[in-house]
Order: structure tokens, then C-alpha cells, then sequence
């Protein structure tokens, strides 16, 4: 019995694939990636953090200094409190010597690493067993990627009116992202029936609850997708686990988005209300919506036109392009008053386009462009659709640098 819990664990993670490949280029390539990431962002988040910027950093070190000494706390704060948390829980542990400018900095690298080795192991995962260095590629960009910022030589915005990947003014969107990759991997098995131990219902229940205490939109854009995905299932026919998707993802959310609209709105918190506004939201931050919108989506759409076929039987591409359509759909349907100009739904199609992105990323190395990969067209189309992102997020990481700005 016990190596048959075990076997399952190892499927479900891919830990079969992953230790069968625990060599030294593997080895190597994983601290690469930790120590790169960790470069990228800690002089960053300092120079965000450390001096006078525009940021929502400072505010939110504000708020946990008031928990830390039991001052009032806005009402919203309250609903999700994981990041403010985290500051006074690095400074009791520390016992004082972590102050909380250096946790908030600390957490938000960590976080980083952290997301780019979890895409790097995801990765390492694949039936194809993609090369280590062709991983950390994708692990260390996802990091910095943006939209593609044309439209700047023409508004000089660098993030005002796009779906926004590398963010250098929020401190919880970045820290989001490990939930999100560990909650697309559980509801993928959940989707598939793979067969999961109570232990990991209940990690991934945590997970969850973490996730919505953070930030609430990864949970109320990845559950709809999911539940969209179930019924789809339950119309084929096709067997679900229904204890991971009730137990390990649906309950928990439901739970805690409860308590949290109750603190937030019914408590008279900031937001107020939630309105239905077509494109009101958008509209404060750009005229561009339009072009700024696909620009920010360039590369997950030409591989989707580009492998479409494949993509529409590829139920990670689908789960993925639901969750961001969930989330598109809540930034430019949905607004907040007051507080309209504040754009807190925009959150969720940020997120979920970091997911879109890696897991195109992932469909990507699982082609196979053999006999010739450098003269195939289909991988030269690939990697040409990324390059432009990867451009603009240097654009962008020495704009955010050298100025107060972030937008």
C-alpha cells in the first residue's frame, strides 16, 4: 500500500521524471536559475522599496508596522493580510533583526526564485525530457517578460493600459505566482482523475487558502475556469476527481472569498461596491485599449493560431486561455467605486496571463522540431513571438530602474 501512495505521488509531481535527470548540468542549471532570478530582482525591489518611488510597497510595510503594534488596520486589509503576515512573522522570527523594508525586499526575490525553479522542475517534468539549459531559459525570462511596448514611443507608458507581466510597484501580484503554479498543477490532475492522497487534498486546500489570503484574484479567475472545464467533463462524461476539485480547490475559495467580501464590502470596507462597467476601468488608464490589450498577448496567441489543432486537445493551453479570458473579462467588465481608478480586477488577468505564459512556454518545449530545429519555421515562429516580450521587459526593468515610475 505504501508504494502505491508513493507511486502516485511521484506521478502526480513528476518527481519520477525529475530524479532520474538530478544530474550535475541539472544540478547546475537549477542554482543558475535561483542565483540569476535573485540577481534580477533584488536590485530592483531595493531600488523600489529603498528610495523615493512610485510604489504600493511603503503603504502596505505601513499597514503591518500597525499589526505589528495593534493600531487600526483599514477593513480591507484585514480580508487578505498573508503579505503583511509575512513582514511581522520575518521580524518576530529574526527576533528584530529583519526589519520590515528588508523582509518585504527579501520576500519579493525569494518569491521569484522560488516561481523560476518551480517552471524550471514543471518544465524537467515533460514526457521529452526537455535539456536543462533550454529550461532555465524559460524560467529566468518568464521572470522579466512583458507586453510588448510599442504604443510607449507614442504615450510614453510602459504599463498603463497593458495586461501587465513583471510588476515593480505591487507587492503581493509577484508573490502570487508559486500559488498559481502549484493550484494549475492540481487542477489539471484534479481535471484528469489523477489519483491524489488526502494529504495532497488538504496541501492544495492550504494552498488555496494561502493564495486568496494574498491576493483574491487568482482564486476568483482560476476556480471559474476550472468549473467551466468540470462541466465540460461532466457533459463528455469523462471521470473527474471530485474530491480534489470540492475538498482541495472549490470549498476553501468559496470560504474565504465569503469572509472576505464580508470584511471588504458588507463591512462598508474601501471598495465599496462592485459595479458592472464596460471598459470603464480600462479607459482611465490608456486610449490604446485595443492594441495594448493583443500586445500584451502576442505570444500566447500566434502559438495558439500557429498549433491550434493541437492546442484545442491540449487541456493545460485550455485551462490556461479560460482563466485569463476569466480574468480579461472581470479587468474590462467590472469596476470598484469608489476607487474605480485603482484597477484591483485588473489583478486577476495578470496573473493569469503569467500562467498563459508559462504554460505556452511548456507546450512549446514539448514540440517536437526534429529532424532540424534551427530550420524549422514553426520554431523559428515560436521563439520570434517571445523575443519582442523579452526586449520590452528589459525596456522596462531599466525604466522602472532609473525613474520613480512604474506605469
Amino acid at each position: 500500500m505504501q508504494s502505491i501512495k508513493t507511486n502516485r505521488l511521484r506521478s502526480f509531481t513528476g518527481l519520477a521524471a525529475i530524479q532520474s535527470h538530478l544530474t550535475l548540468k541539472n544540478i547546475t542549471a537549477a542554482l543558475l536559475v535561483v542565483l540569476v532570478v535573485a540577481a534580477i530582482r533584488l536590485p530592483i525591489d531595493y531600488k523600489r522599496m529603498m528610495t523615493i518611488t512610485n510604489n504600493d510597497y511603503t503603504v502596505h510595510i505601513y499597514y503591518a508596522l500597525d499589526m505589528l503594534h495593534q493600531r487600526p488596520v483599514p477593513a480591507f486589509i484585514w480580508a487578505h493580510p498573508l503579505w503583511e503576515l509575512m513582514l511581522v512573522g520575518t521580524w518576530w522570527l529574526s527576533r528584530s533583526r529583519i526589519d520590515f523594508w528588508q523582509s518585504a525586499i527579501g520576500i519579493q526575490a525569494l518569491s521569484s526564485a522560488a516561481t523560476a525553479l518551480m517552471v524550471f522542475i514543471w518544465y524537467g517534468a515533460l514526457p521529452n525530457r526537455p535539456g536543462a539549459w533550454k529550461r532555465a531559459f524559460w524560467a529566468i525570462t518568464l521572470v522579466i517578460v512583458t507586453p510588448v511596448v510599442l504604443p510607449t514611443l507614442i504615450d510614453g507608458a510602459y504599463y498603463f493600459g497593458y495586461i501587465g507581466l513583471a510588476n515593480y510597484h505591487n507587492p503581493t501580484v509577484h508573490v502570487l505566482r508559486p500559488f498559481a503554479i502549484l493550484l494549475f498543477i492540481f487542477s489539471i490532475a484534479a481535471l484528469r482523475n489523477q489519483k491524489l492522497s488526502i494529504w495532497m487534498i488538504l496541501f492544495s486546500a492550504a494552498a488555496v487558502v494561502g493564495a486568496t489570503l494574498l491576493k483574491p484574484n487568482l482564486t476568483i479567475t482560476l476556480l471559474p475556469a476550472v468549473g467551466l472545464l468540470t462541466l465540460y467533463h461532466i457533459a463528455r462524461r469523462s471521470p473527474v476527481n471530485w474530491k480534489m476539485l470540492i475538498f482541495g480547490l472549490a470549498l476553501p475559495g468559496f470560504i474565504v472569498l465569503g469572509a472576505q467580501y464580508y470584511l471588504a464590502y458588507a463591512q462598508g470596507g474601501s471598495g465599496g461596491k462592485i459595479i458592472f462597467a464596460p471598459l470603464a476601468v480600462a479607459h482611465t488608464l490608456s486610449s490604446y485599449t485595443g492594441i495594448k490589450f493583443f500586445l500584451s498577448i502576442l505570444f500566447p496567441l500566434v502559438i495558439t493560431i500557429v498549433f491550434f489543432q493541437k492546442i484545442r486537445r491540449d487541456e493545460e493551453m485550455i485551462l490556461a486561455w479560460l482563466a485569463f479570458a476569466v480574468g480579461a473579462a472581470q479587468y474590462f467588465l467590472l469596476a470598484e467605486l469608489p476607487g474605480l481608478e485603482h484597477a484591483n480586477f485588473l489583478w486577476g488577468a495578470q496573473i493569469c496571463l503569467f500562467l498563459l505564459f508559462a504554460v505556452t512556454g511548456r507546450f512549446v518545449l514539448k514540440q517536437d522540431f526534429s529532424p532540424a530545429p534551427l530550420w524549422n519555421p514553426k520554431a523559428w515562429i515560436c521563439y520570434l513571438a517571445y523575443l519582442p516580450h523579452i526586449l520590452a521587459g528589459i525596456a522596462y526593468y531599466i525604466f522602472a530602474y532609473v525613474t520613480p515610475h512604474y506605469g
